[in-house]
């Protein structure tokens, strides 16, 4: 792992450790199961300190579901530990299910 992206790596994870301890909302849980069947692939710019949990938390609100995201990007992503920043990742996001603040405020909110 580069140096650069300790940080970012070690953020993530203890996004996605304290994110086990939230409850998931029975709507969330089933939507999650059952795949979007209303959504759009969209493109992630990824910036520093960036993760796959951290991308699910936005764009999902549920960081467990970094797999959604990394399956979607496997065939260009090795480790799903290593994102550089600048990488433009998919995401089958619906916008009805995201957070409705730009990504770069939920990140900030996330790291304050």
């Amino acid at each position: 792992m580069k140096n650069g992206n300790v940080e970012g790596y070690l953020i993530g994870s203890a996004f996605f450790l304290l994110s086990l301890l939230l409850p998931t909302s029975f709507a969330a849980t089933a939507w999650a199961a059952g795949g979007m069947s209303s959504g759009e692939v969209i493109e992630h710019q990824v910036v520093e300190g960036d993760s796959f949990s951290l991308m699910a938390g936005y764009y999902y609100k549920d960081p467990r579901q970094w797999r959604k995201i990394y399956s979607l990007n496997s065939d260009s992503i090795d480790d799903p530990d290593v994102i550089l920043p600048g990488t433009t990742v998919k995401v089958a996001a619906d916008p009805s299910r995201q957070w409705d603040i730009p990504y770069r405020d939920f990140l900030s909110r996330v790291f304050d």
